[in-house]
């Protein structure tokens, strides 16, 4: 009984992440990009040397 419990639990995961990764891929198909402005680019650049310097940071601190 435990068996049969786990391989219908396993299908059911299996299914789930199926159905998961197709409405994924379908909402990438059919969303809309537009082109980031500078602002948002200069945006983005500033928070990816924040990270880099907390991560220095940190790990110089945890030394």
């Amino acid at each position: 009984m435990k068996r049969q419990t786990a391989h219908i639990t396993l299908i059911m995961v299996i299914g789930l992440f199926t159905l998961l990764m197709v409405s994924c891929k379908k909402d990438t198909e059919t969303t809309p990009t537009t082109p980031l402005a500078e602002s948002d680019k200069n945006a983005l650049l500033f928070m990816l040397e924040e990270e880099k310097l907390a991560r220095d940071t940190y790990t110089y601190l945890g030394e």
